[in-house]
């Protein structure tokens, strides 16, 4: 005699315990907020300076990325005064 699973009930009755579970672990779940708030002074500290070392890298990588959209050659800068004066590479003082 074989033994006929019921799919529908079955399914429902998954559903049913995976919706369970989720709404366990939304309900037991403290906020971001909440577990800052329970932690203790010392670790308060080390998130403070994790988030501050954070924030200052994210900095970094910006003022990096906006070097490289930058198609203008840096030392170019330092070369236009001396050629708005009339120097040339020739005149220059490290020419010999």
């Amino acid at each position: 005699m074989s033994v006929q699973i019921l799919w529908g009930r079955f399914a429902m009755i998954m559903a049913a315990t995976t919706g369970l579970g989720y709404l366990t672990m939304i309900a037991v779940t403290p906020s971001p907020e909440a577990y800052y708030q329970a932690l203790s002074p010392e670790l308060k500290q080390r998130v403070d300076d994790r988030r501050r070392q954070v924030a200052e890298e994210e900095a970094s990588v910006k003022i990096q990325q906006g070097f490289k959209k930058n198609t203008r050659i840096i030392w170019e800068a330092d070369r236009e005064p001396q050629m708005a004066k009339g120097r040339t590479a020739a005149s220059s003082k490290y020419v010999e």
